[in-house]
């Protein structure tokens, strides 16, 4: 009896890890599961991001970052090869920490963390979409509730639940917790001086004619990775403001209104198809569609669907902060600016002009972003269909890789009259850096 009690003493003290690993083996793992059933919450938020008031572009990246960083957390205990990322980000000195050595049902977890993290990004949805997390949260429940016992089934949505309001937390000190209030703030001025950004008239997209600047501050929030707005991320000044025919900037303003004027009906069928603005899922939110057809077309178990798509979110995010840095720094004006000032006066874009400064483009920063994460999870061959506006009657878009998608994304700024060249070129390098930073972060032990 007593070698018994010293033998257990001895394990317990000086083996510790020795009791994790046993615990952790009596948890179904979470690569066992399928993640298609995320498919529907990313749908549902996707509509959010279209339909709920004050979800421009940058404000949809932070909740794809924090939604899906969530899902991940929620999650992670039953991947024993993996870490929660508090020991990086110290979301909390009480980080919620499952008892291994009951069991949870990990898909449960997810479905909690994901309903909770939808309310609580999306606090003034309607009605309606309050009941479509309900609902969906339930018909998930009533699904798990025929493989778990209904303590299982508590206990999982419970782990999910503090999870998220852990990471909500978290996230409500990075300076955008609120922004959904605020696009527009009144207390930002505009400098002002030749060839510097105006508010624009936007025929092509009239809620934003004229409108005063959009999120000025957003470069301030905190980043998920602070490398990726360092030095060597900020763009180098802009080509000098010129009136004169030689000048960069006149030969770049000037291949902006030929492209408009003689661009392809294909080449604006582009711009068109990449436009993401009002009343779409954004650009960030383009991005996650396409994850989600990737994991889709790969058969991606929950382990692997979470760890993308909270890399998804986080490169997403970090690039909209990045470019918009870059875009109040040096406050460029925009092409229908300079062009209806020094070309043609009636001259017009393809697409609407968003109301902030114009270098770099966010659409190819994020996009080249997301298609780095990618690449780097399913390689550089991978072909796929972009299939994700075909309720809006937009065809199908065929890609032979990730980059490709990125690339054609970043062009379409141009095509549409909205970048210069250059922001789109510039913008795309810079995404791919942020990209592969938030790649080869690692969420391993």
């Amino acid at each position: 009896m007593k070698k018994t009690l010293f033998f257990t003493f001895f394990v317990v003290l000086f083996f510790p890890s020795f009791i994790e690993k046993e615990n952790i083996s009596v948890q179904p793992k979470t690569r066992n599961f399928s993640g298609e059933f995320l498919f529907k919450w990313i749908d549902l938020h996707l509509e959010m991001i279209k339909y709920v008031q004050g979800y421009t572009p940058p404000v949809a990246s932070r909740t794809i970052g924090y939604n899906y960083l969530a899902l991940y957390e929620s999650v992670v205990p039953g991947m024993p090869e993996y870490k929660s990322l508090n020991y990086h980000f110290k979301y909390s000195r009480n980080m919620p920490i499952p008892d291994l050595t009951v069991e949870y049902y990990w898909p449960a977890s997810a479905t909690s963390s994901l309903a909770h993290m939808l309310r609580r990004l999306f606090p003034l949805a309607p009605e309606k979409y309050v009941n479509q997390i309900d609902s969906l949260e339930k018909s998930d429940s009533l699904h798990f509730i025929n493989s778990i016992s209904e303590e299982v089934l508590a206990r999982s949505f419970q782990f999910g639940r503090d999870i998220a309001e852990t990471i909500f937390t978290y996230g409500a000190t990075d300076g955008g917790e609120y922004a959904y209030t605020r696009n527009f703030p009144s207390t930002y001025t505009a400098p002002a001086a030749p060839g510097l950004w105006v508010p624009t008239p936007s025929s092509m997209q009239p809620v934003f004619n004229y409108r005063s600047a959009m999120q000025p501050y957003w470069g301030n929030n905190r980043p998920f990775l602070e490398i990726n707005i360092m030095n060597d991320l900020m763009q180098l000044p802009p080509p000098v403001y010129s009136v004169d025919t030689t000048s960069i900037l006149y030969g770049e303003a000037k291949a902006v209104c030929d492209q408009v004027k003689y661009g392809t009906s294909d080449e604006k069928k582009i711009a068109i198809y990449w436009a993401d603005d009002v009343g779409t899922y954004s650009p960030g939110g383009h991005s996650l569609a396409i994850a989600k057809i990737i994991l889709d077309n790969k058969n991606a178990d929950l382990a692997l669907s979470a760890e993308v798509l909270a890399k998804i979110g986080m490169a997403v995010s970090d690039a909209f902060i990045n470019c918009f840095k870059n875009k109040y720094t040096y406050n460029l004006l925009r092409p229908i600016t300079y062009i209806r000032d020094h070309i043609d006066p009636d001259w017009n874009t393809v697409i609407g002009t968003p109301p902030f400064p114009e270098y770099p483009s966010c659409h190819s920063t994020q996009s080249a972003a997301a298609a780095q994460v990618l690449t780097h999870y399913f390689g550089k061959k991978v072909s796929f269909t972009d299939n994700s506006k075909s309720d809006k009657n937009y065809a199908p878009r065929r890609f032979r890789n990730f980059y490709a998608f990125a690339q054609e994304a970043a062009i379409s700024r141009f095509y549409g009259g909205v970048h210069y060249r250059f922001s789109c070129n510039l913008g795309y390098d810079s995404g791919l850096k942020i990209g592969d930073n938030i790649a080869t972060f690692s969420f391993r032990k």
